[in-house]
């Protein structure tokens, strides 16, 4: 008589016969065995295996189910393309299996599908999801063309069957416009409910259509329960503000509360970005440094650089003094400390006017001068002194760089500036930087503060616009995102 593990190996090979699925699981971890080996073999019995290897040239199925990964693995887990449709995370194959024109190896059809090979497109065959490019396969083992009820993220949809060809899609879900939302609300990449553009305060909204988890940040001057409801600046007295100076929060282009950027410079010890956010002109590893004597900087009370002033030595001859005291020689003359014969009250030597021109110091607008080097403007015209300008050619007076920057015009990106306000770019680094989408500064073509134009991410709702392609939601409404 037949042992029941004898029996259990004749019924394991009739399924296999009749093509009789052994099951069949949503996930497909296990497939209908049609034409195939059955995985359900006793591998102690010799003449069952033998009786199994006559069926088919195929691989074993045991084979097949081993040599996959599991459905959770990284093929289910495939990223979207830029069109939506699902792909393959396998690796590229070898030309020998996957270019050669034929189904083999574990393909599901020839040259796609299994572990290695690329996905395979609609009408070729499968065994789950994941050997198809729409991320779906048919209970008859055939790649589906995607469609809006596949419950699969394909095609051109931008969310799970939703966005795109299909319905719209509800709040919470993926957009790239306010066409894929169903209230015409997308902000964030995210649709937004109906009550962020209903034009009411409702919900956890902090004013009309903003503030709160769910909706944009509001617009200086609405109300707030927190900072994180403003766009600009902070919530103080339950309305957001704009960035200030003293609104005792670090806010705009500020390196610490209230001061760098376009604000005031930091005292010691404060956060700073450059030399030019410090009020000791010295930014060391982000903090700012109190002054010192040797740190190559005019700074503290010093009247030239490491000189003068209460703490530091004298200078000499041809630097900045306030006092005789500042001078090593003991004579300060215009701002300037000078040798004695620079400061005896009379034109002598080279000078090109009294106490000035030649060897002694430059000589101030309306002296007379012979060359462009006897003039503190660097101007000499017609054997006279010219006061600086902001068209004469030379980096002179309150200017940073050559007719620019001061009281003069803003410089171009490159040219040397003190302050943000030097720059048309708004960003002083030493040197104005060109316009960037993190500067925190509204420059170049963005229409509000690192937002909108040509380069930059689309703004919020409530921010400013100039037209639709400005906004998030794309709508843009008498300057205003919608």
């Amino acid at each position: 008589m037949r042992s029941l593990a004898s029996w259990l190996v004749v019924l394991g090979s009739a399924l296999v016969v009749t093509g009789c699925p052994l099951l069949v699981k949503d996930d497909y971890s296990l497939r209908p065995t049609a034409g195939k080996p059955s995985p359900i073999v006793d591998a102690g019995h010799d003449d069952a295996t033998t009786q199994m290897d006559a069926r088919s040239d195929a691989p074993s199925r045991d084979a097949r189910v081993d040599a996959r990964p599991e459905p959770d693995a990284a093929r289910d887990a495939a990223p979207e393309t830029g069109d939506g449709a699902a792909t393959d995370a396998r690796p590229d194959a070898p030309s020998s299996s996957c270019h050669d024109g034929k189904k083999d190896g574990d393909e599901t059809d020839s040259d796609c599908g299994g572990a290695a090979c690329a996905a395979c497109a609609a009408g070729r065959g499968c065994l789950f999801g994941g050997d198809c490019a729409s991320g779906v396969c048919g209970s008859n083992g055939i790649c589906q063309t995607p469609t809006c009820v596949d419950g699969v993220k394909n095609g051109s949809e931008v969310g799970v069957d939703c966005g795109g060809p299909c319905p719209r899609c509800n709040a919470g879900q993926p957009c790239t416009s306010l066409l894929d939302c169903s209230a015409n609300v997308c902000e964030e990449d995210l649709c937004r409910g109906a009550a962020c553009g209903n034009g009411v305060r409702d919900g956890a909204e902090t004013d009309v259509d903003c503030g709160g988890p769910l909706c944009g940040r509001c617009a200086a001057g609405l109300q707030c329960g927190a900072s994180t409801d403003c766009r600009d600046g902070p919530c103080l007295g339950g309305k957001c503000r704009s960035p200030s100076c003293n609104d005792r929060a670090r806010d705009g282009t500020e390196t610490d509360v209230d001061c760098g950027g376009n604000c005031g410079p930091c005292a010691a010890g404060l956060g700073c970005t450059w030399d030019g956010d410090c009020a000791s002109s010295s930014c060391v590893a982000g903090r700012c440094v109190a002054p010192s004597c040797t740190d190559l900087r005019r700074n503290g009370s010093e009247t030239d650089v490491d000189c003068g002033g209460t703490d530091c030595p004298a200078c000499a001859d041809d630097q900045t003094c306030s006092v005789a005291g500042d001078c090593r020689g003991a004579h300060c003359s215009n701002g300037t400390c000078r040798s004695a014969a620079c400061a005896d009250g009379a034109k002598g030597g080279t000078e090109t006017d009294v106490d000035c021109g030649g060897s002694c110091p430059p000589c101030a607008s309306d002296a007379h001068c012979a060359v462009a080097a006897d003039c503190a403007s660097k101007v000499c015209s017609g054997h006279t002194c010219t006061a600086p300008s902001c068209s004469d050619g030379v980096a002179n007076g309150p200017e940073t760089d050559v007719d620019c920057g001061g009281t003069c015009g803003s410089c171009a990106i490159g040219r040397s500036c003190r302050i943000n306000a030097d720059c048309a770019s708004r960003v002083c680094t030493g040197s104005c930087v060109a316009p960037s989408c993190t500067d925190h500064v509204r420059n170049g073509s963005e229409t509000d503060v690192d937002c909108g134009g040509a380069d930059c991410p689309r703004c919020a709702r409530t921010e400013r616009c100039a037209s639709p392609s400005d906004c998030e939601s794309g709508s843009c409404s008498q300057g205003t995102c919608r």
